[in-house]
């Protein structure tokens, strides 16, 4: 028995040419359909933004010169929903036992604590306010780690933030 006899036709049923054609129809509807579908309509998710305020402490006054405004946050070498909105710095408190047993609180000669709020980006009615991978919570210990600077911080503070 031959696959293809004379007259072209595929096991004795079907025009060879004509399986072609309906293939050739039944892929381009297939395809319009996909098209329409999927047609590349972009969804907008509405935004939620927070700033947390983060202290790190006793950290070398390079820290705070090598973070910027406008730095993302990066997680896992891929920056993540977090910018640096702002920077301050303060000198470092520590304790010092006096002479005649006083323990006082004195600036740190070489330290310095560095306070950095971070704008989060998170989608609207989100039940947590997550950092990448993790969450921000008021007394957490959370890294700000940008390209060029990575510290332990602590954060103090989230409020709500309009752009």
């Amino acid at each position: 028995m031959k696959i293809i006899d004379e007259k072209g036709r595929l096991f004795k049923l079907v025009n060879v040419v004509d399986l072609l054609v309906i293939l050739a129809i039944v892929l381009v509807v297939g395809g319009v359909f996909y098209a329409l579908s999927n047609s590349g309509a972009i969804t907008v998710t509405p935004k939620e933004y927070y700033v947390a305020t983060i202290q790190c402490k006793e950290v070398t006054p390079s820290v705070f010169d090598s973070l910027n405004i406008d730095d993302k946050i990066v997680y896992s070498n891929t920056y993540v929903n977090g910018t640096i909105l702002s920077k301050s710095v303060q000198p470092s408190k520590v304790e010092v036992l006096t002479d005649d047993n006083q323990l006082i609180l004195v600036d740190h000669p070489s330290l310095v604590d560095v306070f950095v709020e971070l704008v989060v980006e998170v989608e609207k009615g989100s039940d947590f306010i997550m950092l990448g991978k993790y969450q921000v919570n008021i007394g957490k210990e959370l890294v700000v780690k940008t390209r060029r600077v990575e510290v332990n911080g602590l954060v103090l503070s989230i409020k709500e933030y309009t752009k």
